[in-house]
C-alpha cells in the first residue's frame, strides 16, 4: 500500500512538473508576442543616433529603429550608395548639425513614450497621434521604406514627405540629395 502510494504521489508530483514546463514553455513563448503587439509606456534610456534608441520597460532594455524609413544615417552606412552621393550627405549632415542630432533634440532621456513593436522596428509616439518616424521624414531626414505595405502609415508618410517637400527641409532643399536617394532606391 505505501508503495503504490509512494509511486501514485510521484506520478502526480511528474504531472505537475510536466505541466508547469508546458505553462513556462507557453508564456515564454506567447509573451514576446503580446509586448510586440501592445504599445507600452517605455524610458527613453538612450539616442545613439537619429536611427538607433534604447528604451527601458520595467528591468528590460529593447534596441529600436524607427519604423518604416531610411534615415540619413542609414543611408550614409549603406554600402549601396555612390561616392558622390556619400559625400553629399557627408557635407549636408556637416552644415546641418541640428538635422544630424535631431533625435537629441526631440525626444528626452528617462521620458515615457508610447512605443510599438512592428517588423523588428518601433513605432514611437511623440504625441497623441504623430509618430517620431514622421517627424523625421517632415523634417526632411528620412524616406520612406519603398516596400513598406502598411497602408495607414504609407498614407501618412507620404503626407509627411509631402509637407517637408513643400517647404523644402532636409533632403527635399537640395536637388543633389533628392537625386541620391532616389538613385539609392532605385538600386
Amino acid at each position: 500500500m505505501i508503495l503504490s502510494l509512494n509511486s501514485s504521489i510521484k506520478k502526480i508530483i511528474a504531472n505537475i512538473d510536466l505541466k508547469k514546463r508546458y505553462l513556462f514553455f507557453l508564456i515564454g513563448y506567447f509573451l514576446p508576442h503580446l509586448i510586440a503587439q501592445e504599445p507600452h509606456i517605455m524610458l527613453l534610456d538612450t539616442v545613439y543616433a537619429n536611427d538607433s534608441y534604447l528604451f527601458r520597460f520595467k528591468e528590460a532594455r529593447y534596441f529600436c529603429r524607427p519604423y518604416g524609413v531610411w534615415t540619413i544615417d542609414k543611408v550614409i552606412r549603406n554600402n549601396h550608395i555612390t561616392s558622390v552621393c556619400k559625400k553629399a550627405l557627408d557635407e549636408f549632415v556637416l552644415h546641418n548639425p541640428k538635422l544630424h542630432y535631431y533625435a537629441w533634440y526631440t525626444m528626452h532621456r528617462e521620458e515615457g513614450y508610447r512605443v510599438e513593436f512592428r517588423n523588428n522596428e518601433c513605432i514611437i509616439y511623440l504625441g497623441s497621434k504623430e509618430t517620431f518616424s514622421e517627424a523625421l521624414l517632415k523634417a526632411g531626414i528620412a524616406i520612406e521604406q519603398s516596400r513598406l505595405r502598411d497602408e495607414e502609415f504609407r498614407y501618412r508618410f507620404y503626407q509627411a514627405v509631402q509637407a517637408a517637400k513643400m517647404s523644402k527641409r532636409g533632403i527635399w532643399s537640395d536637388t543633389k540629395l533628392q537625386r541620391c536617394m532616389s538613385e539609392f532606391f532605385k538600386n
